[in-house]
């Protein structure tokens, strides 16, 4: 019964999933207290104009980041519209995806990547669609000068730029002009926000101090309680549990269909990565972890066969998510 309610495409779900995920976030629409990130300390120049129209901490800055992670839920729909590489149409990605972020308390605010995120989906989706074309294609031109929008809310995103060659590599036939576009697309919205500093203050003094001010150690402050870390245990078991069995059975899957799961793979490699190596980022890269495990965890419930085994497993997710929810 679980497990046909979260594989449910029935319209109401587009109702109920807000609803459930404004209850998980009613603590924080009705409190001021913020959690405070290493990404506090430096905000990039775009996230701080942000700032100034949406002041940290108000009631309005937590309903638009409440909004904002609901499109991106929702928008990863659009992966399995464009790809069909799930077994089936379904609504789950979106679910795992919005209520497992949401669980997480201190990412319930507005924060730089969740800007920033909706240009990486947006890159992800372009690089994807560019195994359509069959001559050259300015969707990688495209991926790169999106990664880059991201990079200028969220600093950390530079570091992403390998997925853009990953894909290339992956997806398309070898032309080097690909190749070149991937490098230009990244440094043309670069260039124009450098142009523009200089323009108005005969300087570019103003984005290099920002992005020098990203790498300084500064206050790094750390909200991995104990409740956290063993949810997130369990999660990256039970995802290790679904690449298993989706590597075990991708030898049966179309072409396109492998290299999309591969390529999710990849996105959390490099997400984990920067983690460990990027010392000022923090928890909010789980944010961009969420959309391949929530593609591997679909897949891996939709191909269960036996429904008992799926309803345990569901019940066991989201009792996770509610214990969580409690003992924080």
């Amino acid at each position: 019964m679980l497990l046909r309610l979260v594989k449910s495409t029935s319209a109401s779900v587009y109702i109920l999933l807000p609803i459930a995920g404004a209850a998980i976030w009613w603590r924080s629409f009705i409190t001021a207290d913020t959690y405070m990130f290493a990404f506090d300390n430096a905000p990039t120049l775009l996230y701080s104009y942000l700032e100034n129209l949406i002041p940290q901490g108000t009631l309005f800055s937590r309903i638009t980041a409440f909004v904002l992670l609901l499109l991106q839920g929702f928008y990863l729909l659009r992966f399995n519209s464009s790809f069909i590489f799930l077994k089936q149409r379904t609504l789950l990605p979106a679910i795992l995806f919005i209520i497992s972020v949401s669980c997480i308390v201190p990412l319930q605010r507005m924060h730089p990547l969740l800007i920033g995120n909706f240009f990486l989906l947006f890159a992800l989706h372009s690089i994807l669609l560019s195994y359509k074309a069959e001559r050259l294609s300015y969707k990688i031109f495209e991926s790169s000068f999106l990664l880059a929008l991201g990079s200028m809310f969220y600093f950390y995103l530079v570091f992403f730029i390998p997925i853009i060659w990953i894909g290339l590599l992956m997806l398309r036939p070898g032309i080097w002009r690909e190749w070149v576009f991937s490098v230009l697309g990244f440094l043309v919205p670069w260039g124009i926000f450098l142009a523009i500093d200089y323009a108005t203050t005969l300087s570019i003094t103003n984005v290099t101090e920002n992005i020098r001010q990203g790498f300084l150690p500064g206050n790094i402050y750390s909200h991995w309680t104990v409740e956290i870390l063993i949810f997130l245990s369990f999660k990256f078991l039970l995802s290790l549990i679904a690449i298993l069995y989706v590597t075990g059975n991708i030898k049966r899957k179309k072409v396109l269909v492998r290299k999309i799961f591969l390529f999710n793979l990849w996105v959390f490699i490099i997400t984990v990565a920067v983690f460990i190596l990027v010392r000022q980022s923090g928890m909010e890269l789980l944010l961009t972890a969420a959309a391949p495990v929530s593609f591997l965890l679909s897949e891996y419930l939709l191909s269960l066969r036996s429904e008992s085994w799926g309803n345990f497993v569901v019940f066991v997710l989201f009792s996770s998510y509610a214990g969580l929810l409690i003992f924080y």
